[in-house]
């Protein structure tokens, strides 16, 4: 979760610095909701990358059959449906943002007949997307307004660059 909340403080910082900065939402509700949205992502990824981290022994929970799939799904779904309805209560544009993060990062990446995790180039835009949507949902919780500043792109391209860390190896 560090890469998730240093792109979503970044993009808080930087929403309270911006020259049409407003009034923001509430920091540390969204950031939980952001956090239980990012959760099932995880476990979505997790779910589908069973067989390679069994053979590199990682992640053993799913992998060694401890937790079946079925619980990590229900648990991903109750993750998900929380943090969205969280950010609901909060803010519909932040709801609206972390509903695209959850479609673009946990199913299109994950799934097939998607499964951008496993095509280069669908794999590194989702990233990117996700790392800029993480940065702007922080710009909204700190209340800027306005243009995006410059400073977005180094997340969207950070968000990228983990793709490429996690996939090359």
């Amino acid at each position: 979760f560090f890469p998730i909340w240093t792109f979503f403080l970044a993009g808080v910082w930087g929403g309270r610095q911006s020259a049409a900065h407003g009034e923001g939402i509430p920091l540390f509700p969204s950031a939980m909701a952001l956090s239980l949205a990012m959760g099932a992502v995880f476990i979505l990824n997790q779910m589908e990358d069973v067989e390679t981290d069994r053979a590199n022994h990682k992640l053993f929970l799913l992998a060694d059959g401890i937790i079946s799939r079925r619980f990590a799904a229900a648990e991903a779904g109750l993750m998900a449906a929380a943090g969205l309805a969280l950010f609901l209560f909060i803010d519909l544009r932040a709801a609206s943002m972390t509903a695209l993060l959850l479609v673009l990062s946990g199913y299109f990446y994950n799934f097939h007949p998607f499964a951008w995790k496993d095509r280069p180039i669908m794999g590194i835009l989702t990233n990117a997307a996700g790392g800029l949507i993480i940065y702007l949902l922080g710009w909204r919780v700190g209340g800027g307004h306005g243009l995006l500043p410059l400073r977005a792109l180094a997340y969207t391209m950070a968000g990228a660059a983990v793709f490429l860390n996690t996939t090359l190896p």
